[in-house]
């Protein structure tokens, strides 16, 4: 099941929101504050660069958090979680993820979005958009058929 966690309903959440709608993909949206540690370690199992991924330090509350605690870096990791749990408007704003095939997408990414989509759509949607898959590549051939009223298709071996 994939997650869309948010801090506030923007631009960004509604555009995944949207996305996600318009590819008829289930999720389940979820503000910041009703994430769990399991759903945070999980998070950040996924996340190439730890906290940096997911952490907002522009955010207001970021920078009060880090006045009030001071250097995080000497802080458990674990006890730094539950500092992050108790102040849930640190994150970044549109989390996606999806536990089971272990994907995570931070914000609106037209390019990172795509891997939520399920295998067989991303290849139909390459093949309708002329691009080289498995070898064979899609062509536009000559103009609309009157009669038909539809455009033929070539496949080339390429």
């Amino acid at each position: 099941m994939n997650y869309l966690f948010y801090t506030k309903k923007d631009r960004v959440t509604s555009s995944i929101r949207d996305w996600l709608l318009r590819e008829d993909i289930d999720f389940i949206e979820l503000p910041t504050s009703e994430m769990t540690m399991t759903h945070l370690r999980e998070i950040l199992s996924l996340c190439e660069d730890g906290f940096d991924n997911i952490i907002n330090y522009q955010s207001y509350e970021y920078q009060t958090l880090y006045e009030e605690v001071g250097n995080f870096s000497e802080l458990k990791a674990n006890f730094f979680m539950k500092l992050l749990l108790m102040h849930p408007q640190v994150f970044k704003n549109g989390l996606l993820v999806n536990f089971e095939k272990k994907q995570l997408t931070v914000g609106f990414s037209a390019e990172q979005i795509r891997t939520f989509r399920s295998r067989n759509r991303r290849d139909t949607a390459r093949v309708m958009r002329g691009v080289t898959l498995y070898g064979y590549r899609a062509i536009n051939f000559g103009k609309s058929d009157a009669t038909q009223g539809e455009k033929k298709i070539r496949v080339d071996k390429g």
